[in-house]
Formats: structure tokens, C-alpha cells, sequence
């Protein structure tokens, strides 16, 4: 609280066009059922009204256990001017933190079952669980492109660009940067 800098990068002189955000368009279960309407912010950690780091969604039937659910998102995002460790700045790219990332369910040390999801606080990590990714992004064939996991495969178009197929298990993000003087 109070300090001026992330990482030692000033963020107090940045126009609202440097920072990032991500944001919900729309959230469907695939039953069909459009939860869009159930959205809202919360502040588990500080009851800060104007953070909206946390989206909770309220369902239309609870999932009972031993049962799986399968929902679509809609969203778009913005990434920021380079800070800590993603953003742009020119012609290079780093998306880590870029989608939106679930809350995780889980059991705490007294054995109370419960959602670990917290705010966005500069001075902490974010938490999440561990997942499997299989991503395909398609960017301009000038751009060396590096990602979690491997690369599965790549297809280029005769627009320019180039699709990459990369594919990681266990991890908690999947995170990928641009550059075209990567070597």
C-alpha cells in the first residue's frame, strides 16, 4: 500500500491506454444455459467496491460431486505496457496472466472446503490450479514466438501469418511472448 512502483517500475505516469484489463462478454454452460446475468464482482480480501479483480457467477444448478460442468467464455483483453512481467512494448509481446483464470475449490489446512480466490494486490502472486493447455495462436509470420510447453505443430497462411499449435500439462499458466529478433 502507498508504493508508486511495481518492481521498480514507476506505474503512477501511465495513461489509461497502458494498462490492461480483461473482461467478460459473455459466460454460457454448455447445457445451454446463459449465466451471462449472474455475473458480479466481489472483494473476498478488502470489500473494496471498485475492485473488480474477482468475477463470482452464480449457477443455475449446483455441480454435485463426482460431477463435471463444461462452460464457454466470451471475453476480450487488453494487454498492458510492459510492467513486471507481461505487456508490449514496440514490437514485443509477453501474455502471462492474459485469459481468465478460475478460482480454485479446495480444502484448507482445517479441513473447511472452500473457494481460494483472491483479489489482484501488487505486492502478491496469483494463485491458481493446475491445468492442461492446448493453445493455438496465430500471429504474423515476422514474429519468433516462444510458449509454455511444446510446440506441436506450426501452419503458415498465405495472409502472413502463422499459426502454432503448443500443448503443456500440469501447469498453472500458459504464458507466450513475440519478438521478431528472438533467436
Amino acid at each position: 500500500k502507498g508504493a508508486s512502483n511495481i518492481f521498480g517500475q514507476s506505474y503512477t505516469d501511465r495513461t489509461k491506454d497502458e494498462w490492461g484489463w480483461i473482461h467478460i462478454d459473455k459466460i454460457e454452460q454448455v447445457d445451454g444455459a446463459d449465466l451471462s446475468g449472474n455475473m458480479r464482482f466481489i472483494q473476498p480480501d478488502d470489500g473494496n467496491a471498485a475492485d473488480q479483480s474477482v468475477l463470482e457467477v452464480t449457477l443455475d444448478k449446483p455441480i454435485l460431486p463426482g460431477e463435471t460442468a463444461v462452460f464457454n467464455l466470451k471475453w476480450r483483453a487488453r494487454m498492458p505496457k510492459t510492467i513486471a512481467r507481461a505487456g508490449y512494448s514496440k514490437d514485443f509481446y509477453l501474455f502471462c496472466h492474459w485469459f481468465p483464470q478460475l478460482g480454485v475449490f479446495e480444502q484448507n489446512l482445517g479441513g473447511q472446503w472452500g473457494w481460494n480466490c483472491h483479489q489482484f494486490f501488487r505486492t502478491t502472486e496469483f494463485y491458481a490450479d493446475f491445468g492442461v493447455y492446448d493453445v493455438r495462436i496465430t500471429a504474423d509470420s515476422k514474429f519468433v514466438m516462444g510458449a509454455s510447453g511444446c510446440l506441436v505443430n506450426e501452419k503458415h497462411h498465405p495472409d502472413g501469418t502463422t499459426t502454432r499449435h503448443y500443448h503443456v500439462e500440469d501447469v498453472i499458466d500458459f504464458a507466450w511472448s513475440i519478438y521478431p529478433r528472438f533467436t
